[in-house]
């Protein structure tokens, strides 16, 4: 009996053991993978995969700005998203991202990314002044430093900066030029390689050009330009003259480049501007305006065709023969507003004022009020008068 004691004793003692080795706690673990990352200059999101029997907590990314975490802690296995911001920089740059369990030898995952390729750019590729002078900028985009040359040697140009890194507002200032002669610079910005120009031009100190010759006065422009068919002539400031610049057998282009020109003849029974004898006058208004006064007929056109902004007249606002006439503003005058005879047309985009002591309108050998436009109108949006042979159209307000 004794001895069967003693065999179940032993044996409780075994189970015991047994038991209690069945309850003493696993070892902590963590894994993690895949143990590295590598991204791309222009970023994005990549996945790890933590497998832990415990809590875990993930350090290193705080002090990596350009990396953002899904989680920063947890307990067992995980999915933790890691999301890289685009690198503008050139160089590249790297992070330790460090899994740590208590008890476990830590993990580390070592997150790298690629710089970016060299990038410049320029915001204006030109630069224009004019003869006064004055400021203009363009912008610089890049990620790497950068110079600019080609100033240097230009007296009449200062840059506020010449060097640099990374995005810049470049002013460029011009001084005035008091010469007939168009200058220009082209600035050269360099960066690893990469170059981009800014040719910079300022005009002459004229009233007007034609092509690249500057004419100190608009007449003197004009008067070279009617030497021979199909000069354009530029103007560069507001100009008002008195003098007949009459256009007689040529063809022209006047474009008044944003300015306004002024022409006034006050002799008795004169004309502001008149186009005659197979001409053409083309107007690129851009902005600006062509005035044309006359004691007499403010614009006159006759076998040929023109364009002015705004024409007075004491007699006539305008008057065309044969030809045809477009305003693209307003007829004023104290006589007769507009005058088509022989074949003519007279478009006007505005409207005629004045005290009409003679017509508002005459077509041929008929006048006309204003309230005597046709039913039916040839131009849509405007008003017709005409007598079947000339024909004057006003815009409609």
């Amino acid at each position: 009996m004794t001895k069967y004691i003693r065999i179940i004793f032993a044996a409780c003692i075994v189970l015991a053991a047994a038991m209690a080795g069945c309850n003493k706690d696993k070892d902590p673990e963590i894994s993690v993978s895949p143990d590295e990352l590598d991204f791309t200059a222009a970023g994005g999101n990549k996945s790890l995969t933590v497998a832990a029997n415990a809590e875990w907590t993930l350090t290193g990314h705080t002090g990596a700005a350009w990396l953002t975490v899904s989680s920063a802690s947890g307990s067992g296995n995980a999915g933790v998203d890691i999301t890289a911001a685009a690198n503008t920089a050139t160089s590249g740059r790297s992070a330790e991202l460090t899994f740590t369990v208590k008890g476990a030898a830590p993990k580390t995952v070592t997150v790298t990314q690629a710089g970016a390729e060299p990038q410049l750019s320029v915001s204006e590729t030109s630069l224009s002044f004019t003869a006064a002078g004055g400021e203009e900028t363009f912008e610089i985009t890049a990620n790497v430093a950068w110079t600019i040359t080609g100033h240097t040697g230009v007296s009449w140009l200062t840059l506020t900066e010449a060097s640099g890194s990374g995005n810049a507002a470049i002013t460029v200032t011009a001084d005035a030029n008091a010469t007939l002669t168009l200058r220009n610079a082209t600035l050269t910005v360099t960066a690893q390689g990469l170059t981009k120009t800014v040719t910079v031009t300022q005009e002459g100190d004229g009233e007007a050009k034609i092509g690249t010759t500057y004419y100190a006065t608009f007449v003197e422009a004009w008067k070279t330009a009617l030497a021979e068919n199909g000069n354009t002539v530029t103007l560069l400031k507001n100009v008002s003259c008195n003098n007949n610049i009459d256009v007689y057998n040529k063809t022209v282009t006047l474009n008044l480049n944003g300015f306004t020109l002024d022409l006034v003849n006050t002799e008795r029974g004169n004309t502001g501007i008149t186009v005659w004898t197979n001409s053409s006058l083309t107007l690129i208004e851009t902005g600006g305006e062509f005035n044309a006064t006359g004691s007499g007929t403010g614009a006159f056109v006759q076998k040929s065709s023109a364009t002015v902004t705004n024409a007075t007249g004491s007699a006539y606002g305008a008057a065309v023969e044969d030809g045809s006439l477009t305003v693209t503003g307003n007829l004023t005058t104290n006589g007769t507003g507009a005058y088509a005879y022989n074949g003519s047309e007279i478009t006007i985009n505005g409207e005629i004022t004045g005290t009409f002591t003679r017509a508002y309108i005459t077509v041929g050998t008929t006048d006309k009020t204003a309230a005597q436009y046709e039913a039916t109108t040839t131009k849509a949006g405007y008003r017709t008068y005409t007598d079947g042979t000339n024909t004057v159209w006003v815009k409609i307000p």
